[in-house]
């Protein structure tokens, strides 16, 4: 245990709040920006007006403590939502900065003003009591950027599967770089899959059914969240929580989805809550979150073997289903529709399937989607390496290797394994 906790501490915590001075820069910059906006808003006498629903699709719920530059940005990212409706649900934990001047500012918003900061936890269960809509979007208010459809990607995404539990995004950081794609739990800890790394890289362009999304954008059914008791208080004010309700998410037999096609900026460690404090509350609640699942912990340090924390346990892990046959489909070009066909019932059957494009495909991740299942890790960039070095980088991850020649029928000749898909 004292392992775990050492790695967690060092690598999580120490990760979401230390910045290189390059990184502290750029972050600078942007809050310096943002800080300007609110200015001006108040200069110009602005208002911000909200298109809400009786019966919204989703609500939006906001914790809010002082940081009202960042809060001004949020709303307005919220505004430029579409193909959706949705309420907002504003829980603000007694703030002494303009946030009281923002709010009465914006119409038609749920604003509920706390007498004193109950934290992130409590105030978001407190939102997710009195919201109206169907699903419950929790969403940080220290973000910078999101695109205008990534409401409607995630309803969309929840509706269509009926095993889908929690969704989240693609979270970048001010500097361009990934803060996460999706989070997995080891033996060694809590790990940020893909971090530091570029957002277009492939590894991060598909979706993946994951240990758990983080709550600074995560969307789940609104009966769900109560019938699992909602965020576990224990870990009030704050940290772990959105860990632990991912995890009750797939402990019900339910999927927490990471959607790349949803993203999200993020300025880490934008919250009022001082570094010391949090590093408190993270040793706290990552104990708890030990003690609390332990059972859990176990069977996934039996089936993540970091003892040498090589690529292919990191690529292993980033699925939830660390135990699934692993695939990878090679081609010179983009495959047949039966090919396309074969590779969507792998994905139906539970299985990790990558394809390589031994032709690279000069198309838009949107185009390349618009022709593979979105589950499909299309290997495809300007950086990617060649196949042998491909599949030597991947050694030990691939269950099954096979090529396609002209047709997908030729993959189903050369791997028996697959016959039972078709």
């Amino acid at each position: 245990m004292e392992r775990l906790l050492n790695f967690m501490e060092k690598n999580f915590i120490l990760n979401k709040l230390s910045l290189s001075f390059l990184d502290f820069y750029k972050r600078k910059k942007l809050i310096s920006k943002l800080h300007q906006q609110l200015k001006l808003f108040f200069l110009k006498n602005e208002k911000l007006e909200f298109i809400v629903s009786a019966e919204p699709d989703i609500s939006v719920i906001l914790v809010l403590y002082n940081q009202a530059q960042f809060t001004l940005e949020c709303l307005r990212l919220i505004q430029q939502q579409r193909n959706i409706t949705y309420e907002i649900v504003i829980i603000d934990n007694s703030s002494s900065d303009l946030t009281h001047s923002l709010l009465s500012c914006c119409h038609h918003v749920v604003v509920v003003k706390n007498t004193q900061n109950v934290g992130f936890l409590q105030a978001a269960n407190q939102g997710a009591q009195i919201a109206k809509g169907k699903n419950l979007l929790f969403l940080n208010n220290d973000i910078w950027q999101l695109n205008p459809d990534a409401f409607a990607i995630a309803l969309n995404t929840l509706n269509r599967d009926s095993n889908v539990g929690a969704i989240g995004g693609k979270i970048i950081l001010p500097n361009g770089s990934l803060q996460e794609a999706g989070v997995f739990v080891s033996q060694e800890g809590i790990h940020q899959y893909g971090r530091g790394k570029k957002p277009d890289i492939f590894e991060v362009n598909f979706q993946r059914h994951v240990d758990y999304c983080s709550g600074l954008f995560l969307l789940t059914p609104k009966h769900l969240f109560h019938n699992l008791g909602g965020f576990d208080e224990r870990y009030s004010p704050a940290y772990c929580e959105d860990c632990d309700y991912c995890v009750r998410v797939n402990l019900a037999g339910l999927k927490v989805l990471y959607e790349p096609r949803i993203v999200v900026g993020h300025i880490e460690g934008g919250s009022a809550i001082k570094k010391k404090y949090a590093r408190t509350l993270y040793k706290k609640n990552i104990l708890l979150f030990n003690q609390k699942h332990a059972h859990w912990l176990q069977t996934f340090m039996h089936l993540s073997d970091f003892s040498n924390f090589t690529a292919s346990s990191v690529l292993i892990s980033r699925y939830h289903k660390r135990d699934c046959k692993r695939l990878l489909f090679i081609g010179n070009k983009i495959p047949s529709q039966h090919a396309l066909n074969l590779m969507k019932s792998a994905c139906d059957a539970g299985h990790a399937v990558s394809f390589y494009p031994l032709n690279k495909l000069s198309l838009s991740w949107d185009k390349i989607y618009s022709l593979f299942d979105t589950r499909i890790e299309v290997c495809n960039s300007l950086e990617r390496p060649d196949l042998d070095n491909f599949i030597s980088s991947r050694r030990n991850y691939y269950n099954h290797i096979v090529d396609e020649n002209g047709n997908g029928n030729e993959w189903v000749k050369y791997s028996p394994f697959l016959t039972h898909l078709l």
